[in-house]
């Protein structure tokens, strides 16, 4: 047991790179995809959620709802993001995330570093370092201004809702508070897209209901739903969030095999594996 948070983290990963490389083949607006994403969540996971058992606190469906409007945002510009500069390059968001995530969540819960021994904190704030900075170098032409300029914003908007999610989610009914928070997040995230579709694109919200966004929007909506309730469920089992989007990160890693497999992608594999040392090097000192 005492690797279930690890090993729930990286199965999610895989699907991170799949939601990431769908959404750079799909190419959806991001309003539109969040709209129609939305109603396949609450669709599919409402049912499960009350058949599984549905959270009875109220903090719980505020925190859903708060994350679900932070999500709306971050979604939004996450999609946007990788339709222009590209997949593996949108997952830079993800250390960034880490960083802020793990003092945050320090300040908020100060035993989740105050517990650790110096030599643990240094080793894990050199494994996000080591992260980063392989993440950075995949290929030079990746870190360009314009592209850090679009996922620092991406990266404080998930910190949030990763924050939001571990407050929320109960250690004790996983799956079904995992799937709660997904359908309610989802849902509010809809609402919200599609009041900016109606009233400020001023959009008929049938017409955006096209064959293909509702095909893109309903695959992405199931890797959600299998993928997501997977990380939450490592994000309420971990000790501080931060170790989760570590792990999570190799989504990048995935996306590298995968480019260089199809396209011959020129990423560096030695920046790749730097990823996965720290990973496992993280799993071993924090789980």
């Amino acid at each position: 047991m005492i690797f279930t948070w690890p090993l729930l983290a990286l199965i999610f990963s895989f699907f991170g790179a799949a939601l990431i490389h769908a959404n750079h083949v799909f190419k959806l607006d991001g309003f539109i995809a969040v709209f129609i994403r939305g109603f396949v969540l609450l669709g599919i996971g409402l049912p499960l959620s009350l058949y599984l058992g549905a959270p009875q606190e109220v903090m719980f469906y505020t925190f859903a709802a708060a994350a679900g409007a932070v999500i709306t945002v971050a979604d939004i510009l996450l999609m946007n993001a990788s339709a222009t500069h590209g997949g593996r390059l949108t997952a830079m968001y993800i250390p960034l995330k880490i960083f802020f995530l793990f003092f945050l969540w320090g300040l908020l819960e100060p035993s989740s570093i105050t517990s650790l021994s110096t030599m643990q904190l240094v080793t894990i704030l050199a494994c996000f370092s080591l992260t980063a900075a392989a993440l950075l170098n995949f290929r030079r032409s990746d870190a360009s201004v314009k592209a850090l300029a679009a996922v620092v914003p991406i990266a404080l908007l998930f910190t949030g809702a990763d924050v939001f999610a571990k407050e929320a989610i109960s250690t004790s009914n996983l799956i079904g508070s995992a799937l709660m928070f997904l359908s309610v997040s989802g849902i509010i995230a809809a609402v919200l897209a599609g009041g900016w579709i109606k009233c400020h694109r001023g959009q008929s919200l049938l017409s955006v209901c096209t064959k293909d966004n509702i095909f893109g929007a309903t695959v992405m909506g199931l890797i959600l739903m299998v993928g997501v309730p997977i990380m939450l469920a490592a994000i309420a089992l971990a000790p501080n969030p931060a170790y989760v989007g570590a792990i999570t990160i190799l989504a990048s890693v995935w996306l590298t095999i995968y480019y260089k497999i199809s396209r011959g992608d020129d990423a560096s594999l030695t920046a790749s594996m730097v990823m996965v040392v720290s990973a496992i090097v993280l799993t071993l000192v924090t789980a």
